[in-house]
């Protein structure tokens, strides 16, 4: 049996549309990169006047990084079109881009709008209510103004094909695994306890991987002081999971825990060289292949060649095996027939389970260079909603066969180089 370690999460409410009065404007395409074509295909004067094309630029631009385009762009539907699918879509976007921004009371607000245009949002969204409230009592996660470059030692002898980072909070020393697929950073509670964070209790619980929520609700705890080398980051916000979680309690001590994507956006940028040391706010190489990044919701996707095609990937700094989705079976019949019939065990946050599987004795993946992966799963049931529309969710496995390698959040891309230049820690 083969296991799958992920450290995706989403909130378990569910952001759909909800009892909208109409959908002919709406913007289907859930791919940033797909949606990003489309748009590039339209005139001017039809992305101007055309009620779904400004709804959907509003959603690439909050995708590639572009906030204050999107900000304005979104709150445009806003108001032209309230009560409606369009309007709903617009809020969803600008809330899931301020919670990975860590701008909490930005995200409240938004879900207290939709909730002001549809009341009966109310019964669908009222767990993520409850987070978001706790996590708009606190202010925003910042930067401080003192922070430096700096390099570190990540650890990956903990556990297969997963990277740690070091940090302080309260003058404690902790060592999480690097997250591009937490929504927000997760912490287990007897941590949270060891770090003295003061947790608040919470009526919404998550998804994993599985698409299966906690039994448990959540808490949320904030950081005031979270330092990674010379990085300060200020009011950094955790999930905080009691109770038995299967990816964190067989963690060693003060490593029960996951650094996530608002955390991994406030470092600008990182890079990562094949002696596992993390340069924080890292200058990217000159001599290197770019390849473009973009958000979508609370993950991170990436765009890079498979077998000739230009294919959309989740990028899961967080999973220790890539794994292949649906969606990829059915664009590539040809290299599933080289695929046996397994049992996967993937491991979330929630529960372990089995899961139908094939796996591919082995796949090429250009990412800078050739790399080869052997025995590369392919869950053949969608559990989230990347599942129906991106190849699959490339992890850390890969990384580590490509390094150098930097994630560059300022320009939203992924930089691979063609020689390393080992960094020291300072």
């Amino acid at each position: 049996m083969r296991k799958l370690l992920t450290g995706v999460l989403l909130l378990a409410s569910s952001l759909a549309p909800l009892l909208a009065e109409t959908k002919q404007d709406s913007c289907d395409e859930d791919n940033p990169f797909q949606l990003q074509e489309q748009l590039q295909k339209q005139s001017k004067e039809q992305l101007q006047a055309s009620l779904s094309a400004k709804l959907c630029q509003g959603i690439v631009d909050s995708s590639f990084g572009r906030d204050s385009d999107a900000e304005k762009e979104l709150r445009w539907v806003n108001q032209r079109a309230p009560r409606t699918d369009s309007s709903n879509q617009a809020h969803e976007s600008l809330l899931w881009m301020y919670l990975r921004e860590g701008r909490y009371s930005k995200a409240d607000a938004e879900l207290k709008d939709q909730f002001k245009e549809n009341p009966s949002a109310k019964d669908v969204l009222g767990e993520l209510k409850s987070l978001l409230d706790a996590l708009a009592r606190n202010p925003e996660q910042t930067v401080a103004a003192e922070s430096q470059p700096s390099t570190v030692s990540g650890e990956t002898n903990v556990t297969e094909n997963n990277l740690f980072l070091p940090f302080t909070v309260n003058g404690l020393a902790g060592s999480y695994i690097l997250d591009s697929g937490a929504n927000l950073s997760v912490i287990a509670k007897p941590e949270a306890d060891r770090l003295g964070l003061k947790v608040e209790s919470t009526t919404t619980r998550l998804l994993d991987i599985n698409g299966i929520a906690g039994e448990n609700p959540i808490g949320i705890a904030v950081a005031p002081d979270l330092w990674i080398g010379k990085t300060h980051l200020q009011n950094v916000a955790f999930y905080v999971v009691s109770g038995e979680s299967p990816a964190l309690d067989k963690l060693p001590y003060d490593h029960k825990g996951l650094l996530g994507i608002s955390v991994l956006i406030a470092l600008r940028s990182f890079r990562i060289d094949t002696q596992d040391h993390v340069q924080i706010q890292a200058v990217p190489s000159s001599v290197s292949t770019p390849f473009p990044l973009a958000f979508a919701k609370g993950g991170v996707v990436i765009q890079t060649p498979l077998s000739g095609k230009m294919e959309s990937f989740t990028l899961d700094t967080g999973a220790n095996q890539t794994q292949l989705f649906a969606f990829f079976a059915t664009k590539f019949p040809d290299l599933m027939s080289t695929a046996g019939k397994e049992n996967c065990e993937v491991v979330g946050l929630s529960v372990k389970k089995e899961e139908d599987c094939t796996v591919l004795p082995s796949v090429k993946f250009s990412l800078g260079r050739e790399v080869a992966l052997a025995h590369v799963p392919v869950l053949r049931t969608p559990t989230t909603d990347a599942s129906n529309w991106a190849a699959g969710n490339l992890g850390f496995d890969l990384l580590r066969k490509t390094t150098p390698v930097t994630v560059d959040f300022k320009n939203m891309q992924l930089l691979v180089e063609t020689a390393d230049i080992t960094s020291k820690p300072n």
